[in-house]
């Protein structure tokens, strides 16, 4: 909502924030942002509200999200590709309807690739791969 309430939170939002929607509906969506993004997040939604200028509006953009860490009570951060789009419902309310991708994986494998590829070109000894 225009507050930055969480009014809706889908099974794979659960699953990839590691938080069921009992945990997040009526709370600000900040709480799956990183700190430092966290802290701008009203002032951005309140500058979009008074001057209509879209900073994150209709755009897709790769991001850090935020998420508690797997067995632990501390948070992890993680790459993700966020695009936001506003809805204006019967009325004129407004809504807003985040698509989240989770790249943890993107990230993991073309690290590992690069990782791989340093091996292969610095190494002083016959490298052979085999793709099984």
């Amino acid at each position: 909502d225009p507050q930055g309430i969480v009014e809706a939170w889908n099974p794979a939002a659960a699953r990839v924030f590691r938080t069921p929607a009992s945990e997040i509906m009526g709370r600000n969506i900040k709480q799956i942002m990183p700190e430092g993004v966290a802290a701008k997040h009203d002032v951005y939604l309140t500058s979009y509200l008074r001057t209509g200028k879209k900073t994150m509006l209709d755009k897709t953009t790769s991001v850090k999200a935020r998420r508690p860490a797997a067995n632990s009570t501390s948070f992890e951060q993680f790459p993700a590709t966020v695009s936001v789009m506003e809805v204006v419902k019967a009325g004129g309310a407004k809504q807003y309807v985040a698509y989240l991708r989770d790249d943890s994986r993107v990230s993991e494998i073309a690290l590992n690739s690069r990782v791989a590829r340093s091996i292969r070109q610095l190494s002083i000894v016959p490298i052979i791969l085999i793709d099984p």
